[in-house]
């Protein structure tokens, strides 16, 4: 008797943590202030050889995946988010690329509503920021890669309707912060004659993003 209630215990301990398991995946776009980085390419590239400016606000695409363990009307997380952005010019019989890559991992915390097919979240989090930054500049033809490590928070909506036993489907939006350093490549900054000190990559921004959601 002992046994059997032991065993009904660990099944339903077992089931309630399996089905405490939230997955996520999805693919968003990114709409961001980096005045830096907007005058470097601007007043380096654009504006000389008469191509169309960076504007004020700089899209950004974002994949982006998350872990969370539900703890009803809480719930923990760690989402993994990479940003891209990308920028050429036709110059001096050659093509000035820059872009760079933005590796966002944070620590989550939201309040969950829910009913019967669908759940509402509120949250947010922090974590550090790993930068990656690449430019060609013409006549040369290889990559200048520069790197960064900062740190950024985010504030979070997300909502989930289910589509099958397990699957919803996910739309979120979110204001980020982030605060990197000038990038560098062997101590070296990314710089110009406008700003011979370095380019910072800080940036606010919002952003949104539709994906699939898993509830195991």
């Amino acid at each position: 008797m002992k046994f059997k209630l032991l065993l009904a215990l660990v099944m339903f301990l077992g089931s309630s943590a399996f089905s405490q398991v939230e997955l996520r995946g999805s693919l968003g776009l990114n709409m961001e202030v980096m005045t830096s980085v907007r005058d470097y390419v601007n007043s380096n590239y654009a504006i000389p050889y008469g191509q169309t400016q960076v504007g004020t606000f700089m899209s950004a695409v974002e994949f982006g995946g998350e872990v969370d363990y539900r703890m009803m009307p809480a719930e923990i997380g760690l989402e993994t988010a990479f940003e891209l952005n990308s920028y050429s010019y036709d110059i001096l019989g050659g093509r000035y690329q820059f872009s760079y890559t933005d590796f966002m991992p944070s620590v989550m915390y939201y309040r969950v509503i829910e009913g019967k097919g669908y759940q509402f979240k509120f949250g947010g989090g922090i974590g550090p920021r790993f930068l990656s930054v690449g430019e060609i500049k013409p006549p040369l033809s290889s990559e200048v890669s520069y790197t960064a490590t900062g740190w950024g928070l985010v504030i979070r909506v997300d909502a989930a309707t289910q589509v099958a036993a397990q699957a919803y489907a996910y739309i979120g939006g979110d204001i980020r912060y982030n605060s990197i350093p000038d990038p560098e490549n062997n101590g070296k900054p990314l710089q110009a004659i406008t700003n011979p000190n370095g380019i910072k990559f800080s940036s606010l921004g919002v952003g949104v993003k539709l994906g699939i959601l898993f509830i195991l």
